[in-house]
């Protein structure tokens, strides 16, 4: 498949690499990163203890656990639907079908700067860029379990920093590679004004985890307790699933601002503004 035009997503550690086709919808989206889109690359890999490949996780939606970190859907999965792209598969599953995009997203997978000293997938074509900034991730359960109840603010003002320098360096990108185009969804202020106004966006808790037991649900991991514990009776009242990742529902309301959100969580464009024909749609 020629790239004539693409779109590189990320999220926290995440990313998807989205190849278009001059004048034509987005044909296939490619996915790195860690737990936050893993689709079940994981399960394949031998010894790997980070994995979601057991009840009650993918209970919303998925018939049985596929090993994505949540109770349902991905941003990711989300993403696909509004381009009408069939969910990407993880690579390492056999026989999977990758004409129309692959997941390479790991949990428990890093950044470091070895790991990004050049810019391979822009020398491959890649034009269109977006990029989500690190959300307080302090204010998750496991975090506030080890500071009293609280975020951990010295965390989050590490994550404000970056993502401050982060904008600064797209910025410096754009302008130095030639048709290149970033975008960023500024998840952090979107996400803390959910944490402090959870009922506003019908949640009930915006401090525990759906999933889980003991203190803010966090001290026991999600599926580690007995049955009747395994989670919360409306996951939709919750912001996070575990001590570390959202809800579906908190994914599916980062997907809708990623794909049209206005000028106050995407700069300086939304992701439908940049993919060629398509039109929001409901998800």
């Amino acid at each position: 498949m020629a790239i004539m035009k693409s779109i590189l997503v990320g999220l926290w550690m995440i990313s998807c690499f989205v190849a278009a086709e001059k004048g034509v919808y987005v044909p296939a989206m490619f996915v790195f990163g860690d737990s936050l889109g893993d689709a079940g690359t994981n399960n394949y890999i031998p010894h790997c203890k980070a994995r979601a490949n057991f009840i009650p996780y993918g209970v919303s939606f998925f018939p049985y656990p596929t090993g994505r970190f949540t109770n349902g859907r991905t941003t990711f999965d989300f993403l696909a639907a509004y381009m009408g792209l069939p969910f990407s598969p993880p690579y390492l599953e056999p026989k999977a079908n990758f004409s129309r995009g692959i997941n390479f997203a790991s949990g428990g997978s890093g950044l470091l700067d070895s790991t990004a000293a050049d810019e391979r997938l822009y020398r491959a074509g890649a034009r269109k860029f977006l990029l989500v900034g690190i959300p307080p991730i302090g204010c998750c359960p496991s975090w506030r379990l080890i500071n009293k109840g609280e975020c951990l603010e010295t965390a989050n003002q590490l994550f404000v920093a970056y993502n401050t320098a982060m904008k600064s360096h797209l910025a410096h990108l754009n302008q130095k590679l030639s048709g290149l185009t970033i975008i960023q969804f500024q998840s952090y202020d979107y996400l803390l004004n959910i944490i402090q106004n959870g009922e506003a966006y019908g949640f009930k808790d915006t401090k525990s985890a759906c999933c889980g037991s003991g203190l803010y649900n966090a001290q026991v991991h999600c599926g580690k307790t007995t049955p009747k514990d395994l989670f919360c009776n409306d996951s939709s009242a919750y912001m996070f699933w575990d001590g570390a990742h959202p809800t579906e529902k908190v994914y599916a309301m980062f997907s809708q601002e990623i794909w049209s959100g206005n000028s106050s969580v995407m700069y300086p464009l939304n992701l439908s503004t940049l993919v060629p024909g398509k039109k929001a749609s409901s998800y």
